[in-house]
């Protein structure tokens, strides 16, 4: 079964949270903790999952969004408890970056992960 949340963001004031500069680059609040359940209706995933996530933003000119790399670890680390029990459990990740969003947006959704069999690689040298 796939868990799913979705997250508004809002622009960061001059108030903001000195985390929430430090996580995305001073461009937008995490004003998350509002969507995420205090205490899930459902039970956290406790074996490996696999994550999708969608972040929306308004517009996409160069330098105004972080390299995705950089959203997803402090993302994985604040939805812990929401949705799985640890960010160790992540063992695949689809990222997709979007732009011209009118509302951003950060969606997260989980799965149980279904192992790939990779075929050994080897080297002509």
């Amino acid at each position: 079964m796939r868990k799913t949340i979705t997250i508004p963001l809002y622009p960061l004031t001059r108030s903001g949270v000195q985390k929430d500069r430090e996580m995305f680059g001073g461009k937008y609040t995490l004003e998350m903790l509002k969507y995420l359940p205090q205490k899930p209706k459902w039970s956290l995933y406790s074996g490996d999952v696999s994550v999708r996530v969608d972040f929306g933003f308004k517009d996409m000119h160069a330098g105004n969004v972080p390299d995705i790399d950089n959203l997803l670890k402090p993302l994985f680390d604040f939805v812990k408890g929401s949705l799985f029990r640890d960010d160790r459990q992540v063992k695949a990740v689809r990222a997709f970056i979007h732009g011209g969003m009118v509302q951003p947006f950060i969606r997260v959704a989980v799965r149980d992960y279904v192992p790939v069999k990779v075929p050994p690689i080897t080297l002509d040298i």
